[in-house]
């Protein structure tokens, strides 16, 4: 039986051997357990909102909060009880 196969940099790979190497379960989760990107571009709506954020900077409690903030703006129709519309 042939299985279906993608070319990765000039090598056939197969693709039944990949995906069944790993397998989906659900996992529920809040934003505060998240690390959130502030540089996620689906948040920034504003040239002011742009900026380089240092990697240590990206886990402190007022970045995380200021993301989460921009999460939970009605135009993005996040859903949950740590976003109060």
């Amino acid at each position: 039986m042939l299985g279906r196969a993608i070319a990765v940099k000039g090598r056939a790979v197969n693709l039944e051997r990949l995906t069944g190497a790993y397998t989906l379960s659900r996992l529920t989760v809040t934003p505060t357990q998240l690390l959130l990107d502030p540089t996620n571009p689906r948040l920034i709506t504003q040239s002011s909102q742009e900026r380089h954020y240092a990697a240590e900077e990206l886990s402190s409690p007022d970045i995380q909060k200021h993301v989460l903030e921009l999460v939970c703006r009605k135009e993005h129709e996040v859903k949950t009880s740590d976003c109060q519309h």
